[in-house]
């Protein structure tokens, strides 16, 4: 099976390097994150909302507090094989009984990354993008 991405999700988050992350809410009860990304009063805003969670890591330097981050590279990929090798490599700590890191390959996730002013690491189930479309009339 071979998994891509559509072309217009493709570009949107190339785009996200001229944006800045202004938002981040965490929805404890369903377990997904929703990202807000903003292009400036001249462009339009993108969210980026990731569910059932499986791994969700957030750096940043302690005295950056203005509460908006710069983009610098964003990625969002499926995966195919359920998460094993990219859990690996994060240091997910759920592990199987025989020790091996616990991966979902029965079910469809994706990774996605986000570096910049902040960096995040999240392995997810779905996700949605929405993008802001300005309204043209007068």
């Amino acid at each position: 099976m071979n998994l891509t991405l559509a072309p217009k999700i493709e570009s949107l988050l190339q785009n996200l390097d001229k944006s800045q992350l202004i938002g981040i809410d965490f929805d404890s009860t369903n377990l997904g994150v929703r990202l807000e990304f903003t292009f400036g009063p001249e462009g339009g805003d993108i969210i980026v909302q990731l569910f059932q969670l499986v791994h969700f890591t957030i750096s940043k330097e302690p005295d950056d507090n203005d509460g908006c981050f710069f983009v610098g590279e964003v990625t969002l990929n499926p995966l195919k094989d359920g998460g094993a090798k990219i859990l690996s490599s994060l240091l997910y700590p759920l592990k199987e009984k025989n020790g091996n890191v616990a991966s979902y390959p029965e079910r469809q996730m994706f990774h996605f990354h986000l570096e910049g002013g902040i960096c995040i690491e999240a392995v997810c189930g779905a996700y949605q993008i929405f993008q802001q479309v300005e309204n043209s009339f007068s």
